[in-house]
């Protein structure tokens, strides 16, 4: 059919109609584009319109919806972080060196995280640890066993250093310690209402027979003093002994044994993790001094002065309970008596008391209400005399540790009492 020119216009208006109602399609696409959509012109998509709505700047890019991204602030330092070429350049940059920064992974720190149980650890092999009571207290030098002391009769303990678990000295039953017993409990430490614990004394007071001159009518023997001065127990944990007490004896005199001091009580000395309990006894006293043995014939004789008490320790991580029945005694010993015989107008003192000893109890929590803390000093020995004096004899002085020993050139005197300290700290959880 021939073409009408003057159809043109008609023709152009129905393309603008078409194109205009087919604007989005593909139609109107494939009209109006070179080449293939996809190829040489970018698709549309909703989500390539969420990104071209993104105008802040310095910033990532993240999915924030099925068709829409959003931004996020990204920091100097976050970008110092992205652009590390493996992990070991990142650890540096966050400063997380294994070894150098930050604790290096081992077996041993694993096993010590994997314990979930409260108390003690020891490390039982190559990176394995567990629970245990077998470990070092309060500085001790040694390791204990995971053993407990619970009597069931009587029992002795030679001087020395014990490590136990739990000990437990039941009702009726007495535990003797010679001279002195350092004890370490991982767990508590118990003495029953009926129970016994007996320190018995330490140390001796050195004293020689006098020696006899048939040819010299009297010889006198002077005495070795005790210590005048008190001393703490952190410095030497048992009690002083008491002196010996002067002698002299005529030409048919003699004494097997010139009177000596009593010896200085004992020690114990405790220290547990857990609670300790005492509702029975506990005793460490001084020794009373001795008189002359078997004197015969002219003599004088100041008798011996009594040894202080000891010392009871008592130390503890939980607690300290001294309960109503409990008895705490470091009480000193007595003086012993003078004696003279056939010589005239001549004395013989009695020796001094030994001064009290220590008691020593340190726990978060300490209670002693309604219990028996004997601290008293020794009392005096007595006097033997006959008519005016012209001749004497001075009895020894008492022991000192806490309380001074009694001392007097005169009649003895009685030891002063010794100290109880309690102190107490805030429980480390």
């Amino acid at each position: 059919m021939p073409f009408n020119f003057g159809d043109i216009p008609l023709i152009l208006q129905e393309l603008r109609r078409y194109f205009a109602s087919k604007a989005q399609g593909t139609l109107a696409d494939s009209a109006l584009q070179p080449g293939e959509i996809g190829s040489t012109v970018q698709a549309y998509h909703t989500r390539l319109d969420s990104l071209s709505g993104i105008t802040n700047a310095d910033g990532g890019i993240e999915k924030t919806g099925a068709n829409t991204y959003g931004r996020y602030a990204l920091t100097t330092f976050g970008k110092s972080l992205i652009d590390d070429a493996n992990a070991t350049a990142a650890q540096a940059t966050l400063n997380l060196v294994p070894g150098a920064n930050v604790q290096a992974w081992d077996a041993d720190l694993d096993a010590l995280a994997a314990i979930a149980t409260t108390g003690p650890v020891e490390r039982t092999g190559d990176g394995t640890w567990a629970v245990s009571d077998r470990v070092r207290l309060f500085g001790g030098n040694g390791r204990g066993t995971n053993t407990d002391l619970t009597t069931t009769g009587n029992v002795t303990l030679s001087e020395g250093i014990y490590y136990y678990r739990n000990v437990t000295i039941a009702t009726g039953h007495t535990l003797t310690i010679n001279r002195f017993a350092q004890i370490y409990c991982s767990g508590t430490f118990t003495v029953q209402s009926g129970a016994t614990i007996t320190v018995s004394t330490a140390l001796k007071q050195s004293s020689s027979r006098p020696g006899l001159t048939a040819n010299l009518k009297l010889f006198q023997s002077g005495g070795t003093f005790g210590p005048n001065n008190p001393y703490s127990p952190h410095q030497f944990p048992i009690g002083a002994a008491g002196s010996s007490g002067g002698t002299r004896t005529g030409a048919d005199g003699n004494i097997t044994n010139v009177s000596l001091g009593g010896e200085g009580g004992g020690a114990i000395w405790v220290e547990a993790n857990s609670a300790i309990s005492v509702s029975g006894t506990i005793t460490a006293v001084g020794g009373n001094g001795l008189g002359a043995a078997t004197p015969t014939g002219e003599h004088i004789s100041g008798g011996g002065g009594g040894g202080s008490g000891g010392a009871i320790m008592l130390t503890s991580l939980a607690s300290i309970t001294i309960a109503s029945t409990g008895i705490l005694s470091v009480a000193g010993g007595n003086g012993s008596n003078g004696s003279r015989a056939t010589i005239t107008n001549s004395r013989g003192y009695g020796g001094s008391g030994g001064g009290g000893g220590w008691v020593w109890l340190t726990a978060p929590t300490v209670t002693t209400a309604g219990s028996t803390i004997t601290l008293s000093g020794g009392t005096a020995g007595t006097t033997a005399s006959n008519g005016s004096i012209s001749a004497v004899e001075a009895g020894g002085y008492g022991g000192s540790f806490s309380g001074n020993g009694g001392y007097t050139s005169t009649d003895g005197a009685s030891g002063s009492s010794g100290q109880l300290v309690t102190r107490t700290y805030k429980a480390v959880a």
